[in-house]
Protein backbone atom coordinates (compact mmCIF):
# COMPACT_ATOMS: atom_id res chain seq x y z
CA UNK A 1 0.00 0.00 0.00
CA UNK A 2 2.77 2.44 1.00
CA UNK A 3 4.77 1.50 -2.08
CA UNK A 4 1.80 2.12 -4.35
CA UNK A 5 1.32 5.60 -2.83
CA UNK A 6 4.93 6.43 -3.52
CA UNK A 7 4.58 5.19 -7.09
CA UNK A 8 1.44 7.28 -7.54
CA UNK A 9 3.29 10.31 -6.22
CA UNK A 10 6.28 9.78 -8.51
CA UNK A 11 4.32 8.93 -11.65
CA UNK A 12 1.46 11.43 -11.40
CA UNK A 13 2.00 14.23 -8.92
CA UNK A 14 5.63 15.07 -9.63
CA UNK A 15 5.11 15.49 -13.40
CA UNK A 16 2.11 17.70 -12.68
CA UNK A 17 4.32 20.04 -10.69
CA UNK A 18 7.15 19.91 -13.20
CA UNK A 19 4.91 20.86 -16.11
CA UNK A 20 2.57 23.12 -14.18
CA UNK A 21 -0.90 22.39 -12.96
CA UNK A 22 -2.50 23.16 -16.31
CA UNK A 23 -0.08 21.09 -18.39
CA UNK A 24 1.50 24.16 -19.96
CA UNK A 25 5.09 24.11 -21.14
CA UNK A 26 6.91 26.38 -18.68
CA UNK A 27 9.87 26.88 -20.99
CA UNK A 28 7.56 28.66 -23.45
CA UNK A 29 6.06 31.03 -20.88
CA UNK A 30 7.07 34.66 -21.06
CA UNK A 31 9.00 36.31 -18.27
CA UNK A 32 6.00 38.44 -17.31
CA UNK A 33 3.68 35.41 -17.21
CA UNK A 34 6.08 33.51 -14.94
CA UNK A 35 6.45 36.45 -12.57
CA UNK A 36 2.68 36.90 -12.43
CA UNK A 37 2.08 33.18 -11.72
CA UNK A 38 4.68 33.09 -8.95
CA UNK A 39 3.41 36.30 -7.38
CA UNK A 40 -0.23 35.16 -7.57
CA UNK A 41 0.51 31.82 -5.93
CA UNK A 42 2.80 33.26 -3.28
CA UNK A 43 0.38 36.07 -2.44
CA UNK A 44 -2.10 33.30 -1.60
CA UNK A 45 0.64 31.49 0.35
CA UNK A 46 0.48 28.61 -2.15
CA UNK A 47 4.22 28.14 -2.19
CA UNK A 48 4.12 24.50 -3.33
CA UNK A 49 1.98 25.44 -6.34
CA UNK A 50 4.42 28.22 -7.23
CA UNK A 51 7.44 25.90 -7.18
CA UNK A 52 7.68 24.88 -10.87
CA UNK A 53 7.11 28.45 -11.99
CA UNK A 54 9.62 29.83 -9.48
CA UNK A 55 12.20 27.29 -10.59
CA UNK A 56 11.76 28.31 -14.25
CA UNK A 57 11.82 31.97 -13.25
CA UNK A 58 15.10 31.44 -11.37
CA UNK A 59 16.68 29.77 -14.42
CA UNK A 60 15.67 32.68 -16.64
CA UNK A 61 16.83 35.22 -14.05
CA UNK A 62 20.33 33.73 -14.08
CA UNK A 63 20.55 34.63 -17.76
CA UNK A 64 18.67 37.92 -17.46
CA UNK A 65 20.12 39.60 -14.36
CA UNK A 66 23.50 40.26 -12.86
CA UNK A 67 24.12 38.83 -9.39
CA UNK A 68 24.70 42.37 -8.17
CA UNK A 69 21.07 43.32 -8.75
CA UNK A 70 18.59 43.16 -5.89
CA UNK A 71 15.92 41.85 -8.30
CA UNK A 72 17.99 38.70 -8.68
CA UNK A 73 18.06 38.28 -4.91
CA UNK A 74 14.28 38.73 -4.72
CA UNK A 75 13.76 36.01 -7.33
CA UNK A 76 16.09 33.67 -5.45
CA UNK A 77 14.19 34.39 -2.26
CA UNK A 78 10.84 33.50 -3.85
CA UNK A 79 12.29 30.29 -5.28
CA UNK A 80 13.80 29.37 -1.91
CA UNK A 81 10.43 29.89 -0.22
CA UNK A 82 8.76 27.56 -2.74
CA UNK A 83 11.55 25.01 -2.40
CA UNK A 84 11.20 25.03 1.39
CA UNK A 85 7.47 24.39 1.05
CA UNK A 86 8.24 21.42 -1.21
CA UNK A 87 10.63 20.08 1.44
CA UNK A 88 13.59 20.07 -0.97
CA UNK A 89 16.18 21.13 1.59
CA UNK A 90 19.23 20.48 -0.61
CA UNK A 91 17.94 22.80 -3.33
CA UNK A 92 16.91 25.32 -0.69
CA UNK A 93 20.42 25.17 0.76
CA UNK A 94 21.97 25.90 -2.64
CA UNK A 95 19.61 28.81 -3.23
CA UNK A 96 20.13 30.26 0.26
CA UNK A 97 23.92 30.03 -0.14
CA UNK A 98 23.65 31.94 -3.39
CA UNK A 99 21.43 34.49 -1.62
CA UNK A 100 24.13 34.96 1.02
CA UNK A 101 26.66 35.67 -1.75
CA UNK A 102 24.28 38.13 -3.43
CA UNK A 103 23.59 39.94 -0.13
CA UNK A 104 27.33 40.15 0.59
CA UNK A 105 27.94 41.65 -2.85
CA UNK A 106 25.09 44.15 -2.75
CA UNK A 107 24.92 45.16 0.94
CA UNK A 108 28.28 44.10 2.41
CA UNK A 109 29.14 41.52 5.04
CA UNK A 110 28.37 43.84 7.96
CA UNK A 111 24.81 44.68 6.91
CA UNK A 112 21.67 43.51 8.66
CA UNK A 113 20.35 42.22 5.32
CA UNK A 114 23.39 39.96 5.03
CA UNK A 115 22.82 38.82 8.62
CA UNK A 116 19.19 38.04 7.80
CA UNK A 117 20.21 35.82 4.88
CA UNK A 118 22.66 34.02 7.17
CA UNK A 119 19.82 33.32 9.61
CA UNK A 120 17.73 31.84 6.79
CA UNK A 121 20.65 29.67 5.70
CA UNK A 122 21.20 28.56 9.30
CA UNK A 123 17.55 27.46 9.45
CA UNK A 124 18.08 25.31 6.35
CA UNK A 125 21.29 23.86 7.81
CA UNK A 126 19.30 22.90 10.92
CA UNK A 127 16.73 21.12 8.73
CA UNK A 128 19.58 19.20 7.12
CA UNK A 129 20.97 18.40 10.60
CA UNK A 130 24.21 20.30 9.92
CA UNK A 131 24.27 21.67 13.45
CA UNK A 132 27.90 22.82 13.52
CA UNK A 133 27.46 24.83 10.33
CA UNK A 134 24.24 26.36 11.70
CA UNK A 135 26.03 27.30 14.91
CA UNK A 136 28.87 28.99 12.98
CA UNK A 137 26.35 30.99 10.99
CA UNK A 138 24.55 32.08 14.16
CA UNK A 139 27.83 33.27 15.72
CA UNK A 140 28.57 35.23 12.57
CA UNK A 141 25.12 36.84 12.79
CA UNK A 142 25.68 37.70 16.46
CA UNK A 143 29.01 39.38 15.65
CA UNK A 144 27.43 41.40 12.85
CA UNK A 145 24.61 42.56 15.10
CA UNK A 146 26.97 43.58 17.89
CA UNK A 147 29.15 45.62 15.53
CA UNK A 148 26.32 47.20 13.55
CA UNK A 149 25.39 50.75 14.63
CA UNK A 150 21.85 50.24 13.32
CA UNK A 151 21.16 47.96 16.27
CA UNK A 152 20.13 51.01 18.25
CA UNK A 153 17.03 51.18 16.09
CA UNK A 154 16.16 47.59 16.85
CA UNK A 155 17.15 47.23 20.47
CA UNK A 156 16.70 49.75 23.24
CA UNK A 157 20.42 50.14 23.84
CA UNK A 158 20.16 53.84 24.71
CA UNK A 159 17.64 53.18 27.47
CA UNK A 160 19.73 50.28 28.71
CA UNK A 161 22.90 52.40 28.77
CA UNK A 162 21.18 54.95 31.02
CA UNK A 163 20.18 52.20 33.48
CA UNK A 164 23.68 50.66 33.44
CA UNK A 165 25.19 54.05 34.22
CA UNK A 166 23.40 53.91 37.57
CA UNK A 167 25.89 51.23 38.65
CA UNK A 168 28.86 52.90 40.29
CA UNK A 169 31.06 49.82 40.05
CA UNK A 170 32.60 49.58 36.53
CA UNK A 171 32.83 45.77 36.71
CA UNK A 172 29.08 45.50 37.37
CA UNK A 173 28.45 47.75 34.37
CA UNK A 174 30.48 45.46 32.08
CA UNK A 175 28.75 42.34 33.38
CA UNK A 176 25.28 43.84 32.97
CA UNK A 177 26.05 45.03 29.47
CA UNK A 178 27.51 41.67 28.40
CA UNK A 179 24.45 39.80 29.70
CA UNK A 180 22.12 42.23 27.94
CA UNK A 181 23.88 41.77 24.60
CA UNK A 182 23.92 37.98 24.89
CA UNK A 183 20.18 37.91 25.57
CA UNK A 184 19.08 40.56 23.05
CA UNK A 185 21.31 39.75 20.11
CA UNK A 186 20.66 36.03 20.02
Amino acid sequence: MLLSRKMLYVLILVPCFLYGQTGEDLSKMSWEALVKKVDDYQDKRSYVASFPYALQMMQLAKERYDKKESVYGLILSKTARASEAMGDWKLTQEIRQELVEVAATIYGKQSLTYASTLVQLADVEMQLKHYEKAEQLCWEVKNIKIKNPLNQKYYTIDAFNRSVDQYRDKEKQKTAYRIYLDVKVI
